[in-house]
């Protein structure tokens, strides 16, 4: 390459670094969790209406470890919430579950459950008009504490909210 070209492009070139450079920032900061969206603690057996739509309560079913085929040394369990639609739009997604007392963090799963049916819904549709359930399988570590929390990520009316649900198993 010659002076000339380089000459001629250096305003791309650090154009170029500029962009990567804020790209990887941006992607660190929202993939790693440095983005929090606003935590909204719910009541045990509690809901939370938000464009008009109702989460909650959420629930949580152990299920057989040998049924669902997981390993040894989990606990397989089912968490499921009500959803009423309402007039305007909302979603919900990003589940994960926290134990509070160590910060541990499992996110969801979808696996069969052996012979009970499989929800049909692991999401919010936004288009909804009957009220529904969404459920998701979680592999938990045997002996965690019973006292665990639920975060659901809702949308709706222009705001980004985690749901916090308590749960016990």
């Amino acid at each position: 390459m010659t002076r000339r070209w380089w000459r001629r492009n250096i305003a791309a070139l650090i154009a170029l670094v500029v962009v990567v450079g804020a790209g990887v920032f941006a992607v660190d900061r929202i993939e790693f969790g440095f983005v929090r969206n606003t935590p909204v603690a719910i009541e045990q057996g509690g809901t939370y209406t938000l464009a008009g739509w109702t989460f909650g309560p959420v629930s949580v079913e152990s299920l057989d470890p040998d049924e669902v085929g997981t390993p040894p040394g989990t606990d397989p369990v089912r968490v499921t919430m009500r959803v009423e639609p309402g007039a305007g739009a909302a979603t919900c997604n990003s589940w994960r579950i926290v134990e509070p007392s160590t910060g541990r963090t499992w996110r969801t799963t979808t696996f069969g459950d052996g012979e009970r049916p499989a929800y049909p819904l692991d999401y919010c549709p936004s288009d909804r008009l009957f009220p529904f359930h969404v459920a998701h399988t979680v592999m938990l570590l045997e002996g965690l504490d019973d006292h665990l929390v639920v975060t659901i990520t809702v949308t709706g009316d222009g705001e980004i909210l985690d749901l916090e649900f308590p749960i016990s198993r």
